[in-house]
């Protein structure tokens, strides 16, 4: 039903008997009025779970107005005189589900009501005390009246703007399909979320059963378009490079030891120190990577509601094979010490390790688009907590630090060529990515570095430069099964075309 003005339209008129016919499935319908649900219609929402409510909505509807009726003396039916053509379809509606309004007067408003215990119609009188009109900066109208049993009663029916910007939000610059339901809540809810699915719903009733069903629930559709465009962007993208990075970080280690194996003709010597294995995930790499999941933001909110983004993968390379053979080759028999000697085990072990955090670490900074304080302090307090470990650690006993007993102080920290093999490992590790990111933002870019180019260049208000951006974003993406399907499809149709 149309949301209802300040300001009062022409009087409208709409008899009570009229009848359009060749309407759906052959049947006549009143004019004003063309809902149809056989849960609803001909009395059978008394059989409703919540009757009740129903009829004290179809109540309010057929008190809560102004409209005049008016009856034709020559035939009886009733029309309605009424400020606003939605008034007058209120009215007609609550007629026709039962509740029949037929007289004003002064002071009372009469009605013959189709009663929830009986299931006939009853006449009802209900002494009217005070009207609070409709007005713009209310939008609202309310009633005072007692009823039979001297109950005061205050209905309000409201058109209040209960959902703003709903073309706006339906028509999305939508990263993917968005598919918009206006489902049956407490039962397509209630079933969707009993049996697994994530949903989204859109209500003004925050206790209800089906909010308690839901995901998420927001009071206003228009809330859609920051939640998806914006925070949906950002979540996706913190998430999928969060879970990238885990596994390249733990790739990049991992990979080490098990060159270290091969190298080692599987002995079963490992490489690192047995609390270098344990803290790796613990203190000096986890934390970035969890910052990066939280704080990252690669398109402001004002250009992801502008352009409407778009969820993409990033790249990441393997680089434990130059750390490692990096290492190997030039520690393997090269003097370490000052005496000549060459570097052993525990040498090895912590130059690599102190290599992989450094790569690590910088590679993760190399990716933040948005950085904090926060974030800063986690990368690079992480590089710096791994050498007051290695200091702390290998001053204890000989019995706990094991092979990193004073390898830090004793060994690597006074080797020019420690320090000089872990500034080029952490070189060679990171150019090639920065030669791959920049040719790709330079000639391929991304869609978020395309916003980038967009907010460097000033062409953030050229509507056809954004535009084209805009086409690039909403190009689907398949994965998985889908993918191979899509793929399948695509065959048979250059098959067919080709074979006609």
């Amino acid at each position: 039903m149309a949301r209802r003005k300040g300001s009062p339209l022409p009087q409208e008129e709409i008899e009570e008997e009229a009848i359009v016919e060749g309407v759906a499935e052959g049947k006549p319908s009143v004019k004003g009025f063309n809902f149809v649900d056989e849960r609803i219609t001909n009395g059978q929402w008394v059989n409703e779970p919540h009757a009740d409510v129903v009829q004290k909505f179809l109540k309010l509807l057929a008190i809560c107005h102004t409209a005049i009726p008016e009856i034709d003396e020559e035939t009886g039916r009733i029309s309605y005189e009424a400020e606003s053509p939605d008034e007058a379809a209120f009215v007609i509606a609550a007629r026709e589900l039962g509740f029949k309004f037929y007289e004003r007067t002064q002071t009372s408003i009469l009605l013959h009501e189709l009663d929830l215990v009986s299931g006939t119609k009853v006449e009802r009188s209900y002494q009217l005390l005070n009207i609070i009109e409709f007005n713009s900066s209310r939008k609202r109208m309310s009633v005072i009246v007692r009823n039979e049993e001297g109950k005061l009663l205050l209905l309000c029916k409201g058109a209040d703007s209960l959902q703003e910007k709903v073309p706006n939000v339906i028509s999305l610059r939508s990263p993917s399909y968005l598919l918009i339901h206006m489902p049956e809540l407490h039962r397509v809810c209630w079933s969707l979320s009993r049996n697994g699915f994530s949903i989204l719903l859109f209500v003004d009733f925050p206790k209800s059963q089906a909010v308690m069903s839901s995901d998420i629930a927001i009071a206003q559709f228009r809330y859609l378009e920051r939640l998806l465009l914006v925070h949906g962007h950002w979540c996706y993208r913190r998430i999928s490079s969060m879970i990238c990075y885990f596994f390249y970080k733990n790739i990049a280690f991992g990979f080490t030891l098990f060159f270290y194996e091969a190298y080692a003709s599987f002995s079963g010597q490992p490489a690192y120190n047995d609390w270098f294995l344990s803290l790796y995930n613990v203190f000096f790499t986890s934390l970035p990577v969890i910052a990066l999941g939280v704080f990252d933001q690669d398109v402001s909110a004002r250009f992801c509601l502008k352009v409407g983004l778009m969820f993409r993968c990033i790249f990441l390379s393997n680089i434990s094979v130059i750390i490692f053979f990096f290492c190997i080759r030039a520690m393997e028999h090269q003097a370490f010490r000052k005496g000549g000697e060459v570097v052993g085990l525990e040498i090895l072990g912590a130059t690599m390790y102190t290599c992989v955090v450094w790569v690590v670490n910088c590679q993760m900074a190399l990716s933040i688009n948005y950085f904090t304080y926060i974030q800063h302090l986690f990368i690079w307090g992480g590089i710096v907590f791994w050498y007051i470990f290695l200091m702390v650690y290998g001053a204890m006993d000989p019995y706990l630090s094991t092979t990193a007993y004073k390898v830090f102080v004793e060994a690597c920290a006074p080797a020019p060529s420690y320090w000089l093999i872990t500034l080029l490992v952490l070189l060679s590790s990171l150019i090639p990515y920065f030669v791959y990111s920049a040719i790709q933002m330079r000639f391929f870019p991304l869609y978020h570095q395309m916003i980038h180019w967009l907010r460097n260049d000033g062409q953030t208000e050229d509507p056809e430069y954004c535009n084209m951006v805009r086409q690039r974003s909403l190009r689907p993406t398949t994965v998985g099964f889908t993918a191979r399907y899509v793929a399948r499809s695509k065959r048979l149709k250059d098959k067919k075309h080709q074979g006609s």
